[in-house]
Order: C-alpha cells, then structure tokens, then sequence
C-alpha cells in the first residue's frame, strides 16, 4: 500500500512542528539563552552569579522575578550588574537586564562618550537601531532598540544629555513587543 500524498505532507507538518518546538534559542548578553533554566545560567555564569539581595529583587510583577544577579559587568571603564529575569510559571529565563551606574564625578563629557561607545558596541553588533528616542535638553530618559534573531535589546540613557545611567534590556521577540 502507498502512503497518499495528502498523508505524507501531514507527516512532514508535524516533523516540522516537532523540530521547531525544539529549535534551541539564539544566544544572547554573556552566551545566556532565552528559555534556560536558574540552573543553566548558574552554570554558564559561575562564580560572577548570585542570588539577589531584596533590594536586588525589583521586578514589578507577578509574572516574572529576579533570579540571579551577576556581577561585576565591566564594560569601557564602566562597572555594572545583570539581572536575570525568570517567568514564575515556567523557571525560565524571559529577561536580561544589565545596568551601569555611570560616576557623578565624571564630566558629563566623559559619561556621553560612554554611552556612545556602548551604542557603537550595540550597533556594531545587531546593526541600526530600528528606532531611537533623541537625547535632547531637558529630557531625561532617551535610548534606542535593536532587533536581532529571536531579540529585542533596548538601551535606556537616564540623565538625557547628561547620563547618570545606562539600562540595556535583552527581550526575546514576542508579539507584545
């Protein structure tokens, strides 16, 4: 008996379906993976990871929470930390937060070449930003987005002009993006 056309294309959806659920997700910040387990990034990360402190756990929701801290992130001069972010339902990574508290003693010169070669890392490696809010005077946060495989990442400058902080957020792609 021969397999009917219309029984060897059904076999060749579910296959199809089957290999993408297991499609493994692109890599992101630090070799992380969207989907990865606490125990996974504890690994990955090693020694640079912690559990976060209650001042550490600052995620607004009860959807997601802060499962690891990793720390030091040192980036041009700039010394910062990420926050791993976990879905309460599934353990598994959603988000990445990296964040670099800028010094107040630097000129403001020096905190914008900051940012700029941060945006130049960023650009450099996910291409044009897909969209950018303009840090003029007198606004206080600015930043742009870039879109990569499976990745939203969006750098936030607060301080405007004159950056006091620079926030960079890994976001797997979603329709709610």
């Amino acid at each position: 008996m021969r397999p009917s056309a219309l029984s060897i294309v059904l076999l060749l959806f579910v296959c199809g379906g089957l290999l993408s659920q297991n499609k493994e997700q692109p890599s992101t910040w630090g070799g992380a993976r969207f989907g990865m387990t606490e125990a996974a990034a504890k690994t990955l990360f090693g020694q640079t990871v912690s559990r976060p402190s209650s001042d550490e756990q600052l995620v607004n929701s009860r959807d997601a929470y802060v499962g690891a801290i990793v720390k030091p992130v040192d980036l041009h001069g700039m010394s910062g930390f990420a926050s791993l972010i976990f879905g309460t339902e599934t353990k598994r990574l959603v988000q990445i937060n990296l964040s670099f508290q800028l010094d107040k003693a630097s000129s403001s010169e020096r905190r914008n070449m900051l940012a700029g070669l941060l945006k130049e890392d960023l650009s450099g490696k996910y291409g044009t930003p897909i969209s950018t809010e303009n840090c003029a005077d007198g606004v206080f946060s600015c930043g742009m987005t870039w879109r990569s495989v499976g990745q939203t990442i969006k750098m936030d400058i607060l301080g405007g002009n004159n950056p006091l902080m620079i926030i960079v957020l890994y976001r797997p792609v979603s329709d709610k993006l």
